[in-house]
């Protein structure tokens, strides 16, 4: 946050969990929000809004037990001074959020195909100002990140069996309007099917899930301007033997991780 606290998820508990400065090794202050009894359930990412003591949720709505049946998908909005929260409609399968400097709220609805924005009408950010603004069509949205040089969102989309169709889109953050976009690929070991997105001033940053490949992306261009391979196994070098595996040979296993299956199984460590 702003000043250094600790926000997290407790997806579980359907509930956002604030640690506060300065973190201490046994424990500090902590403070639990609670969004049971609304209609955000399984809220997967947090971040705070510039300059507010408000934080947002992407809400999918698809994990837990006790998950509303009528949800599809919303964004909570959280007082951290009140305790007091909103809960607006995103689209199906909302998750992955970004904010932008100017207070927006970028959600990718997945299911949906549509990233929704949220703002404030007026210069005054509080609780009850937040509103949707727009909605923009892009396929399976999953991760989004605010680039500062250019002034754009960036957005990957989760299709890893769509072959040679784009995956990585940059919008302008003020106009909404779509600059680029481009199917991200390695060198080396092919398509990047990313599950994660991050920025930094003058770059993007992403990673293949299933390649084990981290590309750098250029925020004008969207050219990868660097890639790094890691070990398809993070053992030492003599146990870093990998079974190549399918997700049906996966799951025939009961394999974890097979909604994204990386392609393959690590040895046991040694311990």
């Amino acid at each position: 946050m702003d000043n250094g606290d600790l926000l997290v998820t407790a997806q579980v508990a359907n509930s956002l969990v604030r640690f506060t400065t300065p973190l201490k090794p046994h424990g500090g202050a902590v403070r639990v929000y609670s969004l049971q009894g609304t209609a955000c359930g399984t809220p997967h990412l947090v971040s705070q809004i510039p300059g507010t003591n408000l934080a947002v949720s992407g809400c999918r709505c698809d994990k837990n037990p006790d998950d509303p049946p009528d949800c599809t998908g919303h964004l909570a909005v959280m007082d951290l001074d009140s305790g007091r929260a909103r809960v607006l409609p995103a689209g199906a399968g909302a998750e992955g959020l970004t904010v932008t400097p100017a207070g927006e709220v970028w959600v990718g609805d997945k299911e949906a195909n549509t990233v929704s924005i949220f703002g404030f009408r007026g210069a005054e950010r509080d609780l009850d100002r937040l509103e949707a603004l727009a909605q923009l069509q892009v396929d399976a949205p999953l991760r989004l990140a605010y680039e500062p040089s250019t002034n754009s969102v960036g957005i990957v989309s989760f299709e890893p069996k769509a072959g040679d169709k784009i995956n990585f889109h940059t919008f302008d953050a003020t106009s909404h309007k779509l600059r680029k976009q481009t199917m991200l690929r390695s060198a080396r070991r092919g398509r990047i099917n990313s599950e994660g997105l991050a920025a930094a001033p003058g770059m993007f940053i992403t990673g293949g899930f299933d390649n084990q490949t981290l590309v750098i992306v250029d925020p004008v261009s969207l050219e990868v301007r660097d890639e790094l391979l890691l070990p398809r196994c993070s053992l030492p070098p003599a146990y870093a033997m990998p079974t190549p595996m399918t997700v049906d040979e996966c799951k025939g296993a009961e394999c974890t991780g097979k909604n994204n299956w990386s392609g393959g199984i690590c040895p046991a460590t040694l311990r």
